[in-house]
């Protein structure tokens, strides 16, 4: 069941019906904690159900890893000892990576170790494993509540329903963003009731994230694709221009679905941080990766790297704290793991690696930099080498297996000028890239992720008029799943 299905659009309008009818009966009450405790729990059952649409067998994994972490926040805020807190912590963290380790990985590492001993005659069995939709975005929500409660940044869930609403929650479940314990649970304590502005600032913000999806994405994938497939048959400039494309592709396929997601929950009372910030503008790899998946990258920076950075591992001495070295060390741990988050490949390892020597790259230049305003020209320069560097890591990132891989940086950067190059619709990639950098600038300006208009007035009417219409002429016959369910 995905957002722009007409089954969701069911869903939605039934469990939107619900929730008012529970609201109605609220405000003829005078203690509401009845209703709010109906709402908490009629909200886990349709988050419940909208899970098991795709396969009811995983619900299982869902419950598992909110039994998991509810007793281990339990134990780690009740235990007086600071040794006690970290074994807690560690046999929560451990069974929650436990489930995303055989799910996702274990074909993945049987593989690479079957590769290094075949010459021995030794070799692991591969097992059938079907990946669960949205199993890195829920395991981490969970993981992030244990480590929240560790580091004392959030109190244990007031009940097993919290939490597990917290968990499953129905509009970020299966692609994000991934909310964070101490921004979500705070908001299970009182009662969200529905008001007009939360669902029109949640409609018009839905709806947005639907026309990026299907208005954008969806028409530029076709466009590209046979690019990525058989790269051998295009010249040096469509490889390119195809990288172009895809960047236009992932952000508006996964800020859609994000812009979605917050959308839907702002309608119902729950508000999402956003997860995409004008990434297209960024200035440097590091402001990049700010503004870019922005709830998976801090999720690593405050749970990985800063901790890295003030740890005293063995690979650091004690005068390392702060050189280069660690850091290094440290952006080249936290990239690698960001890219095996990605994928079970090494493609998207190396995917990692490439940013993290990108950010050593940038940490060493930022610290001969006096100011930080720059003239516009170098800002240019430095918008441009940024954007190539994440157009060149796009390609371990979309090409199906290392051969197409290098077979891509050779076209890039070997320049070839035959083949099919007339077939490809440079044209259409321009006119999508420009306007996707028109609502960038016109987001920095109003510094703003989000197009928010007051009902009633005519920049309301126009703008869901607008892309109400560009939605119905754009939108391909046929649905594509979101590119971040496969994560």
């Amino acid at each position: 069941m995905v957002f722009h299905s007409f089954a969701f659009l069911k869903f939605f309008v039934i469990t939107y019906f619900i929730l008012f009818v529970i609201y109605l009966i609220s405000k003829n009450l005078k203690d509401s904690s009845t209703p709010h405790l109906i709402n908490k729990t009629f909200l886990l059952i349709v988050s419940y159900y909208f899970y098991a649409y795709w396969d009811v067998r995983f619900l299982s994994l869902i419950i598992l890893s909110t039994v998991i972490s509810y007793f281990s926040g339990l134990f780690i805020s009740k235990a007086r000892e600071k040794k006690q807190k970290k074994r807690f912590l560690f046999i929560g963290l451990a069974l929650n990576l436990g489930i995303l380790g055989f799910f996702k990985y274990y074909n993945f590492f049987t593989e690479s170790f079957n590769a290094l001993t075949d010459s021995f005659g030794v070799s692991l069995p591969l097992l059938n494993i079907i990946l669960p939709v949205g199993i890195s975005f829920y395991i981490f929500q969970s993981m992030s509540y244990s480590l929240d409660i560790y580091f004392r940044t959030v109190k244990p869930a007031n009940n097993f329903l919290d939490l597990a609403l917290f968990i499953s929650f129905f509009p970020q479940l299966v692609a994000g963003p991934i909310v964070r314990s101490s921004h979500f649970l705070p908001q299970l304590e009182r009662y969200s009731p529905l008001t007009l502005k939360n669902f029109s600032d949640g409609f018009q913000i839905f709806l947005f994230g639907l026309f990026l999806k299907v208005a954008v994405a969806d028409n530029v994938a076709p466009i590209i694709d046979p690019v990525f497939k058989d790269p051998s048959d295009y010249s040096s400039a469509v490889i390119w221009f195809a990288l172009l494309g895809y960047s236009v592709q992932i952000f508006c396929d996964f800020c859609g679905y994000s812009e979605m997601a917050i959308g839907l929950a702002l309608t119902i009372g729950f508000k999402i941080p956003p997860n995409f910030k004008t990434p297209f503008l960024s200035l440097n790899i590091a402001d990049f990766w700010r503004r870019w998946h922005i709830s998976m990258s801090s999720w690593f920076r405050d749970y990985l790297f800063i901790p890295l950075q003030l740890s005293n591992l063995g690979i650091f001495s004690r005068e390392s704290r702060n050189t280069l070295y660690r850091a290094t060390i440290n952006f080249l741990i936290v990239m690698g793991l960001i890219g095996l988050w990605h994928g079970s490949s090494w493609k998207f390892v190396l995917f990692g690696l490439f940013h993290g020597i990108g950010l050593t790259i940038n940490h060493i230049l930022s610290t001969y930099r006096r100011t930080k305003n720059s003239h516009m020209v170098i800002n240019v320069i430095n918008w441009t080498i940024t954007f190539l560097f994440v157009l060149c890591g796009w390609v371990l990132f979309r090409a199906e297996n290392m051969s197409l891989v290098l077979e891509m940086y050779s076209k890039m950067f070997l320049w070839e000028s035959v083949q099919n190059i007339g077939e490809f619709q440079f044209n259409s990639i321009l006119y999508l890239f420009a306007g996707i950098m028109a609502i960038h600038f016109w987001q920095f300006k109003r510094n703003s992720e989000n197009f928010i208009f007051k009902p009633g007035t005519i920049a309301f009417s126009f703008y869901i008029f607008s892309l109400v219409s560009l939605i119905y002429l754009f939108s391909p016959r046929n649905s594509v799943n979101f590119i971040y369910f496969q994560f």
